[in-house]
């Protein structure tokens, strides 16, 4: 597939407190990450074939097929696609009735399980974006509220369903705050060898078993740590740390700073 950005701005004033600000279908290549930015809208993102790397609140997110990642306004944005190429469609909303909308559609920052990807609705939306008629731009609030909607209604999944590459990464983001959860632990729940493993969820993710599995352990304890308010002794073991002396050499060989260094700090976007 060859690389393309297709973007639409519209300038439309909508009289609802919401508006659909841009859509946009791109297909990126992994060397050129896209600009880092401060947002006063919220913008979901539905990928279609690849993946990509999302930062939000300090904490690394992977978006796959069948997956969206939600960006609340007031965030600021950080992400680059993965696999080659990652092509996604995007929306952004704007406006102060947002905020309220997606608490009540129970649409949460992050990763979400998604349901099929409703072409046929960002299509209505690319075709009549940019039109000067009302009647048009109507439509494509409608279209933003069944895009919406198809958000909000959870897709069913089991472990049938899954990919066992996704049954892994479920696995460990459920239970991460375990500490037993190691790489031979997951293989023997999903009764797999511990090479063949690797080998499937490294080739899905472009990270090996242990390494997300750290990785999601840090951020979620540097969350906590920023947050204030726990013991350091509980943050590690909510973290799914065996100890308190592990849990600080891993911070400091991540962060280069200790946790009593980094408790209250509220965490920087590199």
């Amino acid at each position: 597939m060859k690389y393309f950005k297709r973007y639409m701005r519209s300038y439309w004033k909508s009289p609802y407190g919401i508006r659909v600000r841009s859509y946009g279908h791109f297909a990126l290549p992994p060397d050129r990450p896209e600009p880092q930015r401060f947002a006063d809208f919220a913008e979901l993102f539905w990928c279609r074939s690849g993946s990509g790397e999302f930062h939000l609140n300090g904490i690394r997110h992977i978006l796959h097929p069948g997956e969206i990642f939600c960006y609340p306004a007031g965030s600021f944005q950080k992400y680059r696609a993965l696999s080659d190429p990652f092509e996604y469609y995007f929306l952004t909303i704007q406006g102060p009735a947002v905020p309220l909308l997606l608490t009540m559609l129970n649409i949460t920052p992050g990763v979400k399980a998604a349901n099929p990807l409703p072409t046929e609705l960002f299509d209505r939306i690319e075709r009549k974006l940019l039109s000067p008629l009302k009647r048009d731009q109507m439509d494509v609030l409608c279209c933003a509220f069944e895009l919406l909607t198809c958000v909000a209604v959870p897709r069913e999944e089991n472990s049938s369903t899954l990919s066992r590459a996704g049954q892994i990464k479920l696995l460990i983001e459920e239970e991460f705050s375990n500490e037993d959860l190691d790489v031979n632990a997951i293989a023997e729940r999903l009764r797999m060898h511990r090479v063949s493993l690797g080998r499937i969820f490294r080739k899905a993710y472009h990270i090996t078993i242990s390494d997300y599995l750290r990785e999601y352990r840090l951020n979620h304890a540097r969350s906590l740590l920023a947050r204030g308010g726990m013991p350091i002794h509980e943050i590690a073991q909510k973290s799914g740390f065996h100890s308190v002396a592990y849990f600080s050499r891993s911070i400091r060989k991540k962060t280069g700073r200790s946790p009593q260094e980094l408790y209250g700090e509220p965490l920087e976007e590199k």
